[in-house]
């Protein structure tokens, strides 16, 4: 217990205290209870904690990111020469995602890249975490199938190679031939593996060229954030109306 809660201080909130404890849980639970909404629940200590384990997920352990990328170092024959990390992009229940570049032979300019990488033991855990979570679905009639769905869901993310062939089928989808308009939205871009020698997926390890324009979840926030001012707004016009229609009648009534 303790040292699931080590990074927690003497007097920590219980929302704090208990984050620290859904942070140390197996990718299982987490990617079950990243489904929830925070906000549908009225514990405050619950949605705190929610929001912790969404946020502020640990790392990838910096030795771990160095040895995957050792291995595509060799697995490239010479032809990449480094490869460096200039941002995370956010770390998750089962991996991180890291905007990098890569120096390649005989290119005086790196390549800008986003390279996807699992955790080293995310897999085991999983399989160890869903043996507990079939002894209790046994008690509950219904539920042993209904997990078996969802963790079917979740084990597939624990194979990039799948999610890579789900790229290249969104290029069939998305691409309209300049790897840049949508084939219906003409604002929209899509995703593109890597061609670099050594970045072939593999079940912990995904490169991507870098998409332009703006991640969805940033659109999704902006745009939550944009209603929310336009409804602010037009209140506040409503309101100064109101106020101006109270105001002339009263005028006219002392006329």
């Amino acid at each position: 217990g303790a040292r699931l809660v080590r990074n927690t201080v003497s007097g920590a909130a219980d929302g704090i205290r208990f984050g620290e404890l859904l942070k140390g849980a197996g990718p299982i639970l987490q990617k079950m209870l990243q489904g929830l909404d925070p906000k549908a629940f009225t514990d405050p200590n619950f949605r705190m904690a929610l929001d912790d384990m969404r946020s502020n997920l640990a790392p990838i352990p910096e030795k771990a990111v160095k040895a995957q990328f050792a291995e595509m170092i060799a697995r490239s024959k010479g032809e990449i020469e480094s490869i460096t990390v200039k941002n995370s992009l956010g770390a998750a229940s089962v991996g991180q995602t890291f905007l990098c570049s890569i120096k390649l032979r005989g290119e005086a300019e790196s390549r800008e890249c986003v390279i996807k990488m699992l955790r080293p033991d995310a897999n085991l855990r999983a399989l160890r975490e869903a043996e507990v979570f079939r002894e209790v679905a046994k008690g509950i009639e219904g539920m042993s199938k209904t997990f078996e769905g969802r963790l079917s869901g979740i084990m597939k993310e624990l194979d990039l190679t799948i999610e890579a062939e789900n790229v290249k089928k969104g290029l069939d989808v998305y691409d309209a031939g300049t790897h840049k308009v949508n084939k219906t939205f003409n604002n929209v871009s899509s995703m593109r593996l890597s061609d670099i020698p050594g970045t072939a997926p593999t079940k912990g390890l995904m490169v991507l060229e870098r998409a332009p324009g703006v991640p969805m979840d940033k659109f999704l926030k902006r745009t939550d954030e944009s209603i929310d001012v336009d409804k602010a707004t037009a209140l506040n016009e409503k309101d100064n109306r109101a106020a101006a229609d109270t105001g002339s009648s009263m005028r006219d009534g002392a006329g």
